[in-house]
């Protein structure tokens, strides 16, 4: 079977984006497959790509129990390794966990072919009718993805430019840093605290709601040109750690953050 005969495989790095282009499919009567990727390599350890690590680090880090996702990813990277189709990739270079995992994809390919699709900066006008530039798929609607025909901007990466992919991740991958985010240059290396400035702006010396707290710095993060869209977990995760720190106060035990209350602390940190 030559290459051109392969069947594809749409290989998305976000979960809300693969339902949306499987929907975007259906619309236009095409039955393709698209496998979607359940981690967010945005944080955590990536050198080596051990599953076990990862889900450890994540328990210790963020108090998640991440093992079933984990689980799935190694499914993942099975199918989307394999020979047997030839991957379509999506990708967006503004949104830190779709980068990550697209570099990975190029760091476990090599030298195979693949196609890859570049949306980054879409724009779309909303039911309100503003235009909205997407940071990531997942947020781009089915019918938008068909009105902008993605599906056609498939193209085949010079060696040449998977090269300098290969080369950051290498970079990334030495640095093994706990969080990857965007910036002017691409992706880099950021540390645990990077978005705990944000959550503090984010609070009062008033009791809200953590989940309100959470989705205030998503907000503010998201109108940011670069370093957007981290996931809601981190930032929970990240208001939990600042309440043993002392910056933040927390009511309850911490697990749920829509039943938990926050707010600015009074008191000096510890």
């Amino acid at each position: 079977m030559t290459i051109g005969d392969k069947p594809s495989t749409h290989v998305i790095f976000n979960m809300s984006a693969a339902g949306s282009v499987r929907q975007a499919f259906s619309r236009i009567g095409r039955h393709e497959h698209v496998l979607g990727f359940p981690d967010n390599l945005s944080f955590g350890p990536i050198d080596p790509p051990s599953a076990r690590l990862r889900h450890a680090w994540i328990e210790n880090e963020l108090g998640l129990d991440f093992g079933e996702v984990i689980q799935m990813a190694d499914q993942f990277w099975a199918e989307a390794a394999s020979s047997a189709a030839l991957p379509v990739v999506w990708v967006s270079r503004l949104d830190a966990a779709e980068y990550s995992g697209f570099l990975e994809f190029v760091w476990r390919r090599g030298a195979a072919p693949f196609r890859v699709i570049v949306f980054t900066g879409l724009e779309y006008a909303n039911n309100g009718g503003t235009i909205i530039a997407a940071a990531s798929l997942g947020l781009v609607p089915p019918d938008h993805i068909v009105e902008a025909r993605l599906f056609d901007r498939q193209k085949v990466l010079r060696p040449d430019k998977i090269e300098v992919f290969r080369e950051m991740w290498r970079r990334l991958r030495q640095e093994n840093a706990p969080l990857r985010v965007v910036d002017e240059t691409g992706l880099v290396s950021a540390p645990i605290t990077h978005f705990d400035d944000a959550i503090v702006s984010c609070t009062s010396c008033d009791w809200q709601k953590g989940a309100l707290v959470v989705a205030t710095t998503m907000s503010k993060l998201n109108a940011r040109p670069l370093d957007r869209w981290p996931s809601d977990l981190l930032l929970w995760a990240r208001v939990r750690a600042l309440g043993e720190a002392g910056i933040l106060e927390i009511t309850g035990d911490g697990t749920e953050m829509r039943s938990t209350l926050v707010r600015r602390s009074e008191a000096p940190p510890r």
